[in-house]
């Protein structure tokens, strides 16, 4: 470690050893053509060099090379001028603050090198203005001190001395200050062009100022040609480029000046020196703006480009980002569907052998059958119809997961369907020993628009609920008013129970999917709240829950329903299903298309039942040769059969093909496909209504009485 330090220290030594000589020798080369720059009538240089190199130096390299400029400045100060010493320390030491006061005003107002700010001229200009009001001063009041100058003749000499000073400033300190690798290099690449640049301008420019001078302004119009070389200069070579043809322009105007020579020449000479430091400052100024303007542009344009290509690789990024988006969207959407399918086939599988068990067990229930018969087919009966909600619940789940969730907009008796909501449930709770009865607030219209089957959902689920949860008193289901907006009317439903009440701590995820209270002995699937919040939003409303542990649980929901004329309502909402004993004269026969012969036989007994015969067919085919040799009233089509299924068959009687059957005979199809296009497919294959399996009789029966004849009802 040790070696590597000494050799770093002396590789610094060197450098600064290195920069110490060229900052002296390069400070007395420039005093010495600052001298040639002096008018011998005033021996005041017009451009002090100097003063620019040590101003540079200081700025770039530090401070620690102050002393170097007192000693640049002590031997021009011996071999140059008159005053000697110790008089003459006073006239360097000025000449050595005055830069390090510059370079000090532009450090601390930071300044860049670059210009690459419109501020950095400025802050060159005025700064380097106010360090070198220092030698100036002291110089120009030791020499009245001394009797070098008149004192009459103060202000003048003082001003020309500052002038000469900042000018040699403003001329080679730019271009000392900003030159870099990178100015070189690119000085380099175009030398072409800037060899031509300084052959035409050495031409121009010494023309110009080297001509012999001619008194008056018949050759001031010429001092702008210049401007135009050294303008091209800033645009091509940046702040190097301007540094170097302003110096040039300086020099050659100072030199041919001092020599009597150019447009400056004048017979009163400080008026012509004037004019030339005036002139030199503003095409100094005008070109470090140009400069700037040009570097700015420059950045602009960089930023631009870089901007652009950023633009272009976020715009890459995001085109990809689409298509993956693009490509997870059909996966997923191709994952949902599979789901949706999936779930649909297992619901089918599962509805169909359904459909045998709470049909036949609702027809033991009607024999005579002993207690505890009774008590086997309730069970067996509850276990079904938990078995149908948990399907439900699992489709309904996925189609609002999916978004696919509807409401219908149909006409409905509101007492019919709190009487659908409960029938079932009362037996249940009566069981348990506990009453529950339905209350509705006077003033609410019997008749409204909305989506029943929806409504009866989510009252089946919170009655459902209140029953499992209450082992004693009462539940009472509440229909309120909760107000009125023109056709519209809102209704809060209330569910009060006197079971176990609710923990807190189970408040805020009631709501939430698969959430079940694991602390009490029930079952469930822990979708029914969350589909029941869907639905109620679905409607206009929302539902909630008020809880007060050990006094039971009050569940509540509010939708919004338009209000229903009378001539709106169905007539199956009304009219009561008929009944084989209401005695019809003579047998109905329908047509039943069903495979599965469990399903057969239970929709030959419910169709007994209502009072109608059916002959049973097992496919499409054996459907249209049946209707070749016999007519019907009606036919209740299964979807899903072999050889030809429903839908087939159902287009096949629309198209009118079969001469045998009427083309508009009503067809009701019986399906326990419950995916949400196939009540749309079968409207589309010509039937004219769906029926879900398991079949309810009482659904059976409306829908025998909205498409028989009234003379076969």
């Amino acid at each position: 470690m040790a070696p590597f330090s000494f050799f770093s220290l002396g590789k610094q030594g060197g450098v600064v050893a290195l920069r110490a000589a060229l900052l002296i020798a390069s400070y007395l080369a420039a005093g010495r053509v600052g001298l040639l720059l002096a008018p011998e009538e005033l021996m005041i240089s017009l451009i002090w060099l100097p003063a620019g190199i040590a101003t540079a130096a200081l700025y770039r390299w530090g401070y620690r090379y102050t002393p170097f400029v007192f000693i640049a400045a002590a031997l021009l100060q011996e071999f140059s001028f008159r005053v000697k010493w110790p008089l003459a320390g006073i006239i360097v030491t000025g000449q050595t603050l005055g830069p390090l006061a510059a370079a000090w005003l532009l450090r601390l107002n930071g300044f860049h090198a670059s210009f690459d700010r419109r501020r950095d001229i400025f802050i060159f200009c005025f700064f380097s203005a106010v360090g070198l009001l220092i030698p100036c001063t002291t110089g120009t009041t030791l020499l009245c001190l001394i009797g070098e100058a008149p004192w009459d003749g103060y202000g003048l000499a003082w001003l020309h001395w500052w002038l000469g000073d900042w000018m040699g400033v403003l001329t080679v300190g730019p271009l000392l200050i900003s030159i870099s690798a990178a100015s070189w290099k690119e000085i380099a690449e175009r030398r072409l062009e800037c060899v031509a640049w300084l052959g035409l301008s050495v031409f121009l420019i010494g023309m110009i100022f080297f001509f012999p001078g001619r008194p008056g302004i018949t050759m001031l119009p010429l001092i702008f040609v210049p401007l135009v070389l050294t303008v091209w200069a800033a645009m091509r070579l940046g702040i190097t480029g301007t540094s170097l043809g302003v110096l040039l322009l300086a020099v050659f105007a100072a030199y041919g000046t001092a020599v009597g020579r150019g447009p400056f020449y004048q017979p009163e000479l400080h008026t012509g020196i004037l004019f030339l430091w005036a002139y030199l400052i503003a095409a100094t100024t005008f070109n470090l703006m140009v400069t700037g303007i040009e570097i700015g542009r420059s950045l602009v344009e960089e930023r631009l480009v870089a901007s652009a290509n950023e633009l272009k690789e976020l715009n890459t990024a995001l085109s990809q980002a689409a298509e993956q988006a693009e490509e997870l969207n059909a996966r997923a959407e191709a994952s949902n569907r599979a789901k949706s399918l999936f779930l649909a086939n297992v619901s089918h599988e599962i509805r169909t052998p359904l459909n045998g068990i709470l049909s036949l067990g609702s027809f033991l229930a009607e024999g005579p059958l002993t207690r505890d018969q009774q008590q086997h087919v309730a069970n067996l009966r509850d276990c079904g119809e938990s078995l149908l909600r948990f399907i439900n619940d699992i489709l309904d789940f996925s189609r609002m997961e999916a978004g696919k969730l509807k409401i219908e907009n149909v006409a409905f008796n509101l007492g019919k369907v709190l009487e659908q909501s409960t029938q079932w449930l009362t037996v249940e709770a009566g069981r348990k020993g506990v009453e529950l009865c339905c209350e509705v607030a006077p003033g609410i219209p019997a008749l409204l628009r909305g989506d029943p089957g929806r409504l009866r959902q989510i009252l089946v689920n919170l009655v459902h609920n209140a029953v499992k949860f209450t082992s004693q008193g009462r539940i009472i289901v509440r229909v309120e008013m909760d107000g009125q907006e023109g056709e519209c009317v809102r209704l809060r439903f209330t569910v009060r129970d006197t079971g176990s009440g609710i923990a807190s701590q189970w408040i805020d995820r009631l709501f939430a999917p698969y959430e079940r209270f694991d602390a009490y002995p029930y079952s469930g699937s822990g979708l029914g709240l969350a589909i029941s919040r869907e639905l109620t939003e679905l409607m206009g409303g929302a539902i909630g829950v008020k809880e007060e542990p050990g006094e039971g649980a009050t569940f509540w929901f509010t939708v919004t329903l338009a209000v229903a004329e009378m001539k709106e309502t169905s007539p199956a909402s009304e009219t009561p299903a008929p009944d084989a004993s209401d005695g019809a004269t003579a047998p109905v026969c329908l047509l039943l298309v069903e495979d599965n012969r469990v399903n057969q036989v239970i929709g030959r007994i419910l169709l007994r039942k209502q009072g109608y015969e059916a002959t049973v067919v097992s496919n499409g085919i054996e459907a249209l040769e049946a209707l070749r040799s016999e007519s019907y009233a009606l036919i209740l089509m299964d979807c899903q059969m072999p050889e030809m299924d429903g839908f087939e068959t159902s287009r096949f009687i629309r198209s009118g093909e079969n001469v045998f059957c009427p083309r508009d005979i009503p067809i009701i199809a019986m399906t326990a496909g419950v995916h949400p296009d196939t009540q749309q497919r079968c409207l589309e294959a010509g039937m004219n209504d769906c029926l879900t399996k398991p079949i309810r009789e009482t659904e059976l029966a409306a829908a025998l009485e909205r498409w028989l004849p009234p003379s076969s009802v």
